[in-house]
């Protein structure tokens, strides 16, 4: 399994502006990297075509895009261009355990909870195949076609949650279609970090606690 993140410079809301301050995403990329390392994976990035940063892929342009959108957008190509089973994990996260519950005998893994939606973004298992590319154009094209402020802030997570048609803290596997999904409570994979370690594999810092990353970063 490979890790891989995504990140791009692009125009964000207020609110995520002022909720990430200053935070350097680059230095966190390399946090992310050297956390996934100690565990065994090898971390790729993925970026635009405008964005300089050493990267393994290069999709479209998150300025002219959108964020929410191009993180779709490069999302399907990153499954297009896999060659080996995957784990998506946002830059602002560390990798402190195996992943091996993201993987079994099934398509896509994702992260389910009860609110504020029903999936979490930051983690996401993958098993690249041209049926999981064409349901993530899939649901790009949803993405496209929803209200204006989910596509500045959320459509990434909206346009999955309406194409598999996810409830809140699902948990269990089914068949989207031709993709076969697994849905997993966060509890046992995810927890989001702020004073104390944590037991699970993927501590996550959105939010204003990426203030709190530099310290778990060893």
């Amino acid at each position: 399994m490979k890790i891989v993140t995504f990140y791009a410079d692009c125009h964000l809301p207020e609110v995520a502006k002022r909720k990430q301050g200053n935070f350097d995403w680059r230095q966190a990329i390399g946090w992310l990297m050297d956390s996934a390392a100690r565990q065994g994976y090898e971390t790729l990035v993925v970026t635009d075509t405008k964005t300089e940063i050493d990267a393994w892929l290069r999709v479209g342009d998150a300025k002219d895009s959108g964020l929410m959108l191009w993180i779709l957008e490069a999302q399907a190509e990153a499954i297009r261009q896999a060659k080996w089973t995957g784990a998506m994990v946002s830059p602002d996260s560390l990798v402190m355990g195996k992943l091996d519950a993201l993987m079994g005998d099934w398509d896509v893994s994702l992260l389910t909870r009860r609110r504020p939606k029903p999936i979490v973004n930051s983690v996401i298992g993958f098993v690249p195949s041209d049926r999981l590319h064409r349901l993530w154009l899939r649901a790009l094209e949803v993405a496209r076609n929803l209200p204006p402020e989910s596509q500045e802030w959320g459509a990434d997570i909206d346009a999955l949650v309406k194409c598999l048609n996810i409830q809140p803290a699902e948990n269990g596997t089914r068949n989207v279609g031709e993709v076969v999904a697994k849905f997993i409570p966060m509890e046992s994979i995810f927890t989001s970090v702020r004073d104390h370690p944590a037991a699970t594999p993927i501590w996550d810092f959105k939010g204003n606690r990426k203030q709190h990353m530099h310290r778990f970063a060893r």
